[in-house]
């Protein structure tokens, strides 16, 4: 089972995340960003106009009587909200669809007019919005005009009810004779009549809509700056996502912690393997120069002396890595013996002697009808133009016959006996062994080699399946030392790799044709 620590993102692997996913992220905001503009481009422009009307209390009862007749709010914003909702009556819009005299209904011009308060002030904006600029301005004013005229009328029923009233009184006062009572009432009701007169509503136009010159919406600059905005946080967001989902393994970082072992090499992804081996110097060969260097230091107070080369899947470049690997140490002046041990898709032979007859291999050694020397061929790696004489050969044990049992056959006393004596016969046995995850054969072997070195591809090897080898490798006791990341499109950079998506299937890996010396040992 993956760790949590696994699943965390840090910030490094989040850019680097952002990086790879750079094509999604652009294509959403370009994508977004268009259709925001053709949706635009494509609706009918509407025109707004605005009015803006004052509340203000000119207090003539006041004035009049010396005392408020009617009761005010102390609370400005909860006096905004209700000035906003005054405004926008229902009775507003039937009176201004009446005032215009055109094909307008109430309901549609509650719809064109929208109310707002600015802030904790007394002043109401009323925006009207229509296809036509000079409709938008008469609604405006229309709707400003007809509250104005509603709320005076509103105002003065109440003082004339108030009147009315008073004037009832005066009469009773009368029949009971009361002169001075009824002349005092008197003055009270013509002081209604004048303060009824005066009523304004509380509220005065103080800006008047006019025609506006250009369409308030679509706004095809904003929408499309918008869309490409809103489009970049839906690639970013699709990107981590993806990364979120996707269990593959991209940076060092991860293998390290997948496997819990370092990553010793990164093989780049290079067109230099389409002869097999890359030439000396180049940055492929330095990659499995670092990768022996390191196993040779691995552990200075244990000498490696056998490595077992494998990957979770086929596909890989296990054997890529074993055969460079052995060359690499060849080259150095080691005895080294490249056995392989994938008896099931067996390809080691066709790489290094395409073409030419078998000599035989590895089960037919075993199974007795060939020995070792006549088995093991030899590949010349000594440098080009080398002065001093001294020839260098990488010994190679092929597969040789697929055999109709070949976990058995690696499974057996001879195999034992053969790893024994290779073992004290060269300085450095490299083991090319089938995939672990996918066939059981290397099993056996696990335990008899001094170290076992995973091949991961990256940008393929995924999270559980790194756990699930790893786990098998602890199960088993098996000496895991590192890791091997291949097909690394940054190899050498040292921070990390991103896999590359020029070389999808590993062709230059496994192309056929290598032209290296070949020679039978006598």
């Amino acid at each position: 089972m993956a760790s949590e620590s696994q699943d965390r993102i840090d910030l490094h692997e989040i850019l680097g995340t952002l990086r790879r996913g750079l094509w999604l992220i652009v294509g959403c905001m370009l994508l977004l960003g268009g259709a925001a503009l053709a949706v635009s481009l494509t609706q009918t422009k509407q025109y707004a106009a605005e009015a803006s009307l004052l509340f203000r209390d000119p207090a003539f009862d006041q004035k009049l009587f010396g005392s408020t007749f009617q009761a005010r709010s102390q609370d400005p914003d909860r006096q905004a909200a209700t000035n906003v909702q005054l405004v926008g009556l229902k009775q507003v819009a039937e009176r201004t669809a009446d005032r215009l005299d055109v094909e307008l209904t109430a309901k549609q011009v509650e719809n064109a007019v929208e109310v707002a308060a600015n802030g904790r002030s007394d002043l109401v904006t009323i925006t009207a919005t229509a296809t036509d600029p000079a409709m938008s301005a008469r609604i405006a004013n229309g709707f400003a005009a007809e509250f104005i005229e509603f709320r005076r009328q509103a105002d003065r029923k109440t003082i004339f009810d108030a009147q009315q009233l008073v004037e009832d009184q005066i009469e009773a006062v009368r029949a009971r004779g009361d002169a001075g009572r009824a002349s005092s009432l008197r003055a009270r009701a013509e002081q209604l009549y004048v303060l009824g007169s005066l009523q304004t509503g509380n509220a005065e136009q103080v800006q008047i809509a006019e025609r506006p010159d250009s369409p308030a919406s679509p706004n095809p600059v904003r929408a499309t700056i918008l869309g490409v905005l809103f489009g970049g946080l839906l690639g970013v967001g699709l990107v981590l996502l993806r990364a979120r989902l996707d269990r593959r393994l991209r940076t060092t970082e991860a293998l390290e912690e997948a496997f819990s072992r370092p990553v010793l090499a990164l093989v780049p992804v290079s067109k230099e393997f389409d002869t097999g081996i890359p030439p000396r110097r180049s940055r492929a060969e330095e990659a499995f120069s670092t990768l022996w260097t390191n196993l040779r230091y691995f552990n200075v107070t244990r000498k490696i002396d056998s490595v077992i080369v494998t990957s979770t899947r086929s596909g890989d470049g296990k054997t890529t890595v074993a055969l460079n690997l052995a060359t690499a140490a060849a080259r150095t002046g080691s005895r080294v013996l490249l056995l392989e041990a994938d008896l099931r898709r067996p390809s080691l032979w066709e790489r290094v002697a395409p073409g030419q007859p078998s000599v035989g291999g590895l089960t037919q050694v075993l199974a007795g009808s060939s020995s070792l020397e006549d088995a093991t061929i030899q590949l010349d790696t000594t440098e080009a133009g080398a002065t001093n004489g001294e020839k260098r050969a990488l010994d190679i044990l092929a597969a040789g016959q697929v055999p109709p049992n070949p976990a058995e056959m690696l499974d057996s006393e001879p195999m034992r006996d053969l790893l024994r004596r290779v073992s004290a016969r060269y300085d450095l046995v490299v083991i090319d062994a089938p995939p672990s995850m996918v066939v059981p054969d290397a099993i056996p072997m696990l335990q008899q080699v001094s170290a076992v070195l995973v091949v991961a591809r990256a940008g393929t090897t995924t999270r559980d399946e790194a756990a699930e080898l790893s786990s098998q490798l602890r199960l088993l006791d098996a000496p895991l030392v590192g890791v091997v990341a291949n097909y690394a499109a940054d190899a050498g950079t040292g921070s990390g790799y991103y896999y590359s998506r020029d070389d999808p299937e590993g062709a230059s890996r496994t192309r056929k044709g290598a032209s290296m010396r070949v020679a039978t040992r006598s």
